[in-house]
């Protein structure tokens, strides 16, 4: 089904379709849209997304969330940027990160790195890998 086949539905704040893959269905407010952000992908293209922090003090046992749309996107590693491939819940050896859940349109990452007392840090915390599975727009977000 296409979304352009419903005129005069609200695709904004009450329906949500996949395009192709689903019909219209109600979202719920756990559904709303958080701030992420949003690409463009390419059916079959690899794409890194780099979550990044600038002079943060302290993330010692912080906890981030990658929530994406599994029709659209396959995570294919949460830790592109160390050799081998990382999906099941552990420690990620070398980067300070730990696995602590992970389900079809989310994974979950803590953070075991100290940061010394009166210094700040920036830089890369990991690097996600996904595939695109459909062409078109997508969200993903990081809470």
């Amino acid at each position: 089904m296409m979304q352009s086949t419903f005129v005069g539905w609200d695709f904004d704040d009450v329906w949500q379709i996949d395009e192709g893959y689903s019909y219209p269905y109600l979202i719920r407010p756990s559904q709303q849209p958080e701030p992420g952000f949003g690409l463009t992908v390419t059916q079959n293209n690899e794409y890194m997304v780099i979550v990044s922090a600038k002079n943060i003090t302290s993330f010692y046992g912080e906890t981030i969330t990658i929530e994406y749309n599994p029709v659209k996107l396959q995570l294919l590693d949460t830790a592109a940027q160390v050799s081998g491939t990382h999906l099941s819940q552990g420690a990620i050896q070398g980067t300070g990160i730990t696995i602590i859940s992970t389900s079809y349109d989310s994974v979950s990452l803590t953070f075991n790195r100290t940061i010394p007392l009166g210094k700040t840090w920036s830089g890369a915390i990991t690097v996600l890998k996904f595939k695109a599975l459909v062409s078109g727009a997508t969200v993903i977000t990081i809470s």
